[in-house]
């Protein structure tokens, strides 16, 4: 028993928070597919306001690769003094940033679709 309480107490958050980020992808993924926009919950949005700015910022970029590297939650990242307002901050405009392939529209070109 004490195995198992050490295990949810230590492991479950980052299972949890590992479960809740592929969901989002995939949903993202999907409303790609079906050429719509995914905004997601407000985490998901702290996520990618977050991914925007690390290019920008060394501390953020350090916040997203100790998010992605799983050696912290996503709460615990954006606890972090000041991570998650500069994130806001630096990430605000995330929807419309290019994108790092082609379009939906591209793609299809591309296929001879």
């Amino acid at each position: 028993q004490a195995w198992d309480e050490a295990t949810r107490s230590t492991v479950d958050p980052y299972y949890e928070s590992t479960v809740a980020h592929d969901r989002h992808r995939l949903a993202e993924m999907q409303a790609v597919i079906d050429g719509r926009s995914y905004e997601g919950d407000a985490g998901w949005q702290a996520y990618q306001q977050l991914a925007a700015a690390s290019g920008d910022d060394p501390d953020l970029f350090r916040a997203f690769l100790t998010l992605n590297g799983v050696l912290a939650t996503a709460d615990e990242v954006l606890a972090q003094p000041d991570v998650a307002a500069r994130a806001a901050a630096l990430g605000a405009d995330w929807r419309d940033a290019p994108a790092f392939g082609p379009t939906r529209e591209q793609a299809v070109a591309i296929a001879g679709g």
